[in-house]
Parts: structure tokens; sequence; C-alpha cells
């Protein structure tokens, strides 16, 4: 205790500090360790690089007027309602994620008169047998594609994606036929 009885503490130029030349001391000391985590780690990444496959996305963008489609299949002389338009865009999103829109779309490839090229090409030329072929487009369809929104207008955007971009771009346009030809019928 000091005179003014506070507890006495360390004084700045008492304690310890350390410089830059130790500090530039302990990295030459543990150069070899600082050295072989680095080389371990450019190793492990192009390892990881070279042995990535690589993804390819295709995205087609369409229009929804609901005043175009619905309206006329439904008969609806007065138009939607600008509170029916959100409802509307969430279930053509619904529509095109469906079970029942991938199962059309594995019909339609599976009725093409190019369906060998069109399936070999979605499979990497190894198709699963016959039997499963269906269920395994339906799954590869449902797997691969998804659809957004942009926001504030009709316009959505479809993507898909695949191991080629050729794959990518055909199942994006499979699915993009599949749905406009599937609201073509609902309209009539």
């Amino acid at each position: 205790m000091g005179d003014d009885g506070a507890l006495s503490r360390g004084r700045p130029e008492e304690q310890e500090t350390l410089n830059l030349a130790e500090y530039l001391w302990l990295i030459r000391r543990g150069k070899w360790i600082i050295l072989a985590f680095v080389v371990v780690s450019v190793a492990v990444s192009v390892y990881i690089t070279m042995n990535t496959k690589p993804v390819y996305r295709s995205s087609g963008t369409f229009i929804y007027k609901p005043n175009n489609t619905i309206t006329r299949a439904l008969d609806m002389s007065g138009g939607v309602s600008w509170f029916e338009v959100e409802t509307y865009r969430n279930d053509q999103v619904e529509i095109i994620n469906s079970r029942s829109l991938a199962e059309a779309v594995a019909d339609s490839i599976l009725r093409s008169p190019d369906s060998d090229s069109i399936i070999s090409l979605l499979y990497d030329g190894n198709p699963p047998p016959a039997p499963h072929l269906r269920g395994s487009l339906v799954g590869l369809v449902r797997g691969r594609s998804s659809v957004s929104m942009k926001k504030d207008t009709d316009f959505f955007v479809l993507s898909a994606t695949g191991n080629t971009a050729s794959e990518a771009a055909a199942l994006a346009n499979l699915v993009m036929h599949t749905y406009y030809r599937r609201n073509l019928s609902q309209a009539r």
C-alpha cells in the first residue's frame, strides 16, 4: 500500500512489453511450422479444386400475366384485382415446383422421338434402368430446377443446373416448354 492507501500498480516502464524485434524472432523461430501449414493448405485447396465437378446453371425468364391466361380460362371479364395477383404468382411458383409438372416433363421426354439422346444428355450417357427411368427423371427435374419471381414485376426466372452447360440448358428448356404447354391447355 502506498501513502494514500491505494494499492500500488505496476508502472508502464515496469510492465513486460514485446517489441517488434521479439515478434520477428517468434516468427523466425516458428518459420518451418508456418511454411508447412501454408504448403499443406495450398496442396489441399489444389486437390479439392481439381476434384470438384463443375456445376452449370441455365436460366430462362418468362412473363406471367394473369389477365391473359387465367382470366380467359376462368371467364373473369373484370380482370384480376391487385390483391389477387400475388396469389396467382405464388400459385405459379408452386405449379412449376410441383411433382405433377415434373411428371409431365418426364412423360414428354419419354414420348419424344429424341428421348434416347435427351436421356443420354441428362444422365451423362449413364441412364438408370428402364423400370426406374420415369421416377428418376421426375426426381432429376425436381432436384435440378427452381423458379423465382422478380420483385414487383410479372417476370419469373426458371433455373436448372447440370454437369454440362448443354444439360442445364436442355433441362431448363424442357421445364419451361412443358409449363407453357400446360398453361395453353388450361387457358382453352
